[in-house]
């Protein structure tokens, strides 16, 4: 665990501001969660709902590890402003960085500082993805296939069905009226 003691939190502000003093120009997201969950639990703190929800570094075996996500509950991180007129350009890396205010909606993790340009390096586990095409192997499409020309078979064979129950159920009632007449 390593705890960064150049970050402050604004905790008063909303969205809060989690600031990583000068000189630093690069933070991990691992370094993030365990400072912030280290700010988190100071006395002062306590009276403050917590930051950051973080996931993920779940096993995928042979030492192979699913990435951390980090959601920033109504909170931004910054980099400490710096003077001009030179930009310093800083980084957040190993992992992904998101934010939501605190009515839950989506919005930018970084609050923009003077003379910083914040690289946030996104990471990309391995995603399910929508698309307009079918998962199916060419073997299932093939068998899906063969069962739709089934189907008409079968629904014709039970409209026959039908107009046959249709008959039966007149040939009843005319023997029926019959009866009846005699």
């Amino acid at each position: 665990m390593t705890v960064r003691y150049d970050v402050t939190v604004a905790w008063a502000l909303s969205p809060r501001v989690i600031a990583v003093a000068a000189p630093s120009t690069a933070i991990t997201i691992q370094d993030l969660v365990d400072t912030i969950r280290y700010l988190e639990e100071l006395q002062v703190d306590l009276s403050f709902d917590h930051l950051v929800n973080a996931g993920g570094k779940e096993s995928l075996g042979e030492n192979a590890y699913v990435g951390i996500t980090v959601t920033l509950r109504n909170a931004k991180l910054a980099f400490e402003a710096r003077p001009p007129p030179t930009f310093v350009q800083c980084k957040v890396s190993g992992g992904n960085l998101v934010a939501i205010d605190g009515a839950g909606n989506s919005m930018s993790p970084i609050q923009t500082t003077a003379y910083t340009q914040v690289v946030l390096a996104q990471s990309s586990s391995p995603t399910i993805v929508e698309s307009g095409t079918s998962g199916l192997t060419p073997e299932e499409s093939a068998q899906l296939a063969a069962i739709d020309p089934d189907l008409e078979l079968i629904k014709s064979a039970v409209d026959v069905v039908d107009a046959k129950v249709v008959d039966v159920e007149k040939v009843v009632k005319d023997n029926q009226a019959l009866i009846l007449a005699t």
